[in-house]
């Protein structure tokens, strides 16, 4: 890769060919079935506080029960609103990306369709082997030039709406690490860490990998205390390359 593409922070061409959104895709269908059905089972649970084992339940120790219940559905009734609400940016995210990967390859097929090889670092080179006058081979040259920009420029967009992406997503993990139910550990711990953080191409696209990896992970010990497992966080790595 040249010196003026590290620079620019660009993609290599062989990059934008593999960017993929695998991972908001497997995400967004995990999310949404986890939001789901983690607010059938913490209603359901708390339904069983008001009768536990289909008989009525009385006293200081059942109300307390219930109350906590309670308290700890609306907590995760707002957490499933914030896994929604990363379901509709992972959606709308992906089909952004897929679409400024799309022009960006366009870009590329553009230059080359006016005789310009693309290389991976998306420096250009023109493929003629001869032009008929000093003129004409100065007119090759700012074509050239202009094709290598338009590249740039549209391979520059691809990565700032995958930040934007990935930084939306990291600001609805805020929120929900601010979201807590009461009892003890009750912070929504989120992880650090990701087995797929070598891969990315930027620090924001680290978080947002990191992010589906941590949610489907589970990050809510909390839960087991309410008898209902890791209904709103999930089993299992959905990321994919």
């Amino acid at each position: 890769m040249n010196a003026a593409a590290v620079e620019a922070g660009l993609p290599t061409r062989s990059q934008i060919e593999r960017w993929s959104t695998a991972h908001l895709d497997a995400a967004a269908t995990h999310w949404e079935k986890v939001a789901a059905g983690s607010q059938a089972a913490f209603s359901a649970h708390v339904s069983r506080m008001e009768t536990p084992g289909a008989t009525q339940w009385s006293g200081g120790a059942a109300t307390a029960a219930y109350n906590r219940a309670r308290d700890a559905q609306e907590v995760v009734t707002a957490q499933c609103a914030i896994t929604r609400d990363c379901v509709a940016i992972a959606r709308r995210g992906g089909d952004d990306i897929r679409a400024m990967q799309r022009v960006a390859l366009e870009a590329i097929s553009e230059a080359e369709e006016n005789g310009f090889a693309v290389a991976d670092d998306l420096s250009l080179i023109d493929t003629k082997r001869a032009v008929a006058s000093t003129s004409d081979a100065a007119q090759r040259s700012i074509e050239g030039q202009h094709l290598a920009e338009f590249i740039r420029w549209r391979a520059s967009h691809l990565v700032q709406v995958d930040d934007r992406v990935a930084n939306e997503l990291a600001a609805k993990a805020s929120e929900l690490e601010r979201l807590k139910i009461s009892g003890r550990d009750s912070t929504v711990h989120m992880l650090s860490g990701g087995s797929h953080a070598s891969q990315s191409l930027s620090e924001a696209r680290r978080r947002a990998v990191e992010y589906a990896d941590q949610w489907a992970d589970g990050a809510n010990p909390e839960y087991r205390n309410f008898g209902v497992g890791h209904e709103c966080v999930g089993s299992g790595r959905k990321v994919s390359r």
